[in-house]
Formats: C-alpha cells, sequence, structure tokens
C-alpha cells in the first residue's frame, strides 16, 4: 500500500512518470494523495490527488409474486438488481434464468424491464427469461419481471445464474420457490347404492 521514488532526475523542460497497478477487493471511492515532492536543487513541490472508484458488483434479489399458485394459475416472477455505488451506473448488467422443468413462461408473459437500455429475451411456453446489456442507475435498482405458470403441481426452486456487467464484475445469483399446489379431488359415493322407493342411503 505504498509506493516511493527516490533519486529520480528530470532533465529540463520535461517531465517523467511513475507507473503501478494497483487494486481493491473492496468497492468505494479511493482518494489518493501522492504527498510532496522534495527535491535537491529545487525546492518542494505540493502532491498531487487522484480518485479510483472501485465499483461493487450489483446485489440480487429474485421473488415469486404470489409465491403460492394452483396448476395453471399464474405468478409474477422478478429479478431485482441493485447498484452499491453510489456515483457510478453499473453497465452491461446480463443473465439467463434457465427454470426448472416444468416452469414456463406464460402464455400472455407482460415481460418488463425497468433497467435503462436492456432488453428482455423471453418467449411463451419458453422455460427461460434472460435480460442483456442493461443499465443499473447509481445508488439505486432496476428490475425485470415475468409472468409464468405450470401445469404440474410441486416445488420449483429457481436460481438466477450469475449477472455479469461491463464494469462492476459479477453479481452472485439469487434463487426464491414458487409452489404450485395439486387441484383438490371429490369422491361421492352411496352407502347403500340400491334401495327400494322411499328408502333412505347415505
Amino acid at each position: 500500500n505504498l509506493l516511493t521514488l527516490t533519486g529520480g532526475t528530470v532533465t529540463g523542460n520535461s517531465s517523467c512518470t511513475v507507473t503501478v497497478n494497483v487494486t481493491s477487493a473492496t468497492g468505494g471511492v479511493y482518494n489518493n494523495n501522492s504527498g510532496n515532492i522534495t527535491t535537491t536543487n529545487a525546492g518542494t513541490t505540493t502532491g498531487a490527488v487522484g480518485t479510483l472508484t472501485v465499483m461493487a458488483p450489483p446485489t440480487v434479489a429474485k421473488a415469486f409474486t404470489p409465491s403460492s399458485i394452483s396448476i395453471g394459475g399464474v405468478s409474477t416472477l422478478t429479478i431485482t438488481l441493485t447498484n452499491p455505488s453510489a456515483t457510478q451506473a453499473v453497465t452491461g448488467a446480463t443473465f439467463t434464468d434457465t427454470y426448472p422443468a416444468g416452469l414456463v413462461n406464460a402464455a400472455t408473459m407482460n415481460a418488463t424491464t425497468s433497467c435503462s437500455g436492456g432488453t428482455v429475451i423471453a418467449s411463451p411456453g419458453g422455460g427461460s427469461l434472460a435480460l442483456t446489456s442493461g443499465t443499473i442507475p447509481a445508488g439505486g435498482s432496476c428490475s425485470v419481471s415475468i409472468d409464468v405458470t405450470s401445469a404440474s403441481a410441486g416445488a420449483y426452486n429457481n436460481n438466477t445464474g450469475t449477472v455479469a456487467t461491463a464494469n462492476a464484475g459479477n453479481g452472485s445469483a439469487a434463487s426464491a420457490t414458487l409452489t404450485v399446489q395439486p387441484q383438490p379431488s371429490i369422491a361421492k359415493s352411496f352407502s347403500v347404492t340400491g334401495i327400494t322407493a322411499g328408502s333412505p342411503s347415505t
């Protein structure tokens, strides 16, 4: 975390450059001051300040609304992408969400996104949802939603997969579960199936 230069010479009416690669494992805004520059024959010069913004990957949340439906019912799947950076937008947000077998997009999908510039890729009856090239605003969030359904009862645990970006690394996947309830069954019987006129049967 320290860079030092000693014994450097700058010829008349010219300049020199010191270059080093830096990195950070934590997102944030880093203001760096070089400190004063001292010389043996030209006095002391005030240091320079530079700012590096390190983008943290977006956080991802996923939900089904409602989280439980009957066979053939419709639930809205919503994936929300949040940008932890207060100063810069996350660009190029892209993911592909492949559903578990038996879960499909509804015939009327109502597929939308609030991620600026993003394109939603999905088809009625298809088993996936994708977003390409979305922008998540600085300090804000955007979402992708679509209506889904299933013709079979069960618990459908769905994972978004990794969310890739152009300038903030990859966001971790998020998951949610949609429960599709079986339709009720009705049974009917008579205790006595053959009776005389006026006799009772339960």
